[in-house]
């Protein structure tokens, strides 16, 4: 279990499970370095977005700040590490929209459309951020062709961290506890 079913109320701890949560969402991004998604497909840096579950999971559990340190966290480490500054910029665009969806769907909204529906608008959301970067960095327009590509796959991709963030959520929850009486 990634939480005790203690309550933890302290900063710290909440600090303390953010550094664990950021770590782990960049665990994710390097082992999904190693998943040819986009080669299987045909859709060259077609990945799941595995990171983004914990950064769904942080954002009901640890809440808005804890959740958008986490992902600046990890795509500012990921590209230090693992990548370049253009996809530093391509991520930071891409997380920053999605996380903005997140923010404005996940309080208003959760009930209606669930977090699956969230995370499939976020996912359509970071690949418009990441088009618009390239297209930025390229200054090339026709960039935006590729999007309606990105966009079909954001369904899937989407609803699989939808699906695994939700099943977290309840597994959190099942202590008895409300997600955020555990934090």
């Amino acid at each position: 279990m990634i939480l005790s079913s203690a309550k933890i109320h302290s900063r710290t701890h909440r600090i303390a499970y953010s550094g664990i949560f950021a770590a782990a969402a960049m665990i994710l991004s390097y082992l999904e370095s190693f998943i040819p998604l986009g080669q299987l497909i045909g859709v060259p840096g077609l990945k799941l977005g595995l990171a983004n579950i914990l950064v769904a999971v942080a954002y009901f559990s640890l809440g808005v700040y804890y959740a958008a340190s986490i992902s600046f966290v990890r795509i500012f480490v990921s590209s230090l590490l693992f990548g370049s500054v253009t996809s530093f910029i391509f991520s930071l665009f891409g997380g920053i929209l999605s996380f903005l969806v997140l923010l404005l769907l996940g309080r208003l909204y959760r009930r209606s459309i669930g977090l699956i529906g969230i995370s499939v608008l976020s996912a359509a959301a970071h690949n418009i951020g990441q088009i618009f970067a390239a297209s930025l960095i390229m200054n090339e327009i026709t960039i935006f062709m590729y999007l309606p590509i990105l966009l079909i796959f954001s369904v899937p991709c989407g609803a699989i961290t939808g699906i695994i963030s939700e099943t977290t959520i309840s597994l959190i929850g099942r202590s008895g506890k409300k997600v955020k009486e555990i934090i």
